[in-house]
């Protein structure tokens, strides 16, 4: 398996995890559970002040931006 497979691949993974992150926060939101509560939920994996509900947070926002982009700093610019 070459670099270019291997890039292909995350790429597809992160483009199939914010799909699924989106379709989750309108199936969620028309359910009635709150559009924010899955992202909520995740943030609450790793930082257990973050809200169990609907309520917006930005927190939990910002805490899941930096941890994306550092994890794309790893990936995709090694050395950063």
């Amino acid at each position: 398996m070459n670099a270019r497979v291997m890039r292909a691949g995350i790429a597809g993974g992160i483009a199939g995890g914010m799909v699924m992150a989106a379709f989750s926060m309108i199936a969620l939101w028309v359910a009635g559970s709150g559009f924010w509560t899955p992202l909520n939920l995740i943030a609450h994996t790793f930082w257990r002040a973050a809200p169990l509900d609907s309520t917006f947070s930005a927190a939990p926002l910002v805490n899941g931006r930096l941890v994306r982009r550092r994890g794309y700093n790893r990936l995709w610019r090694p050395g950063s």
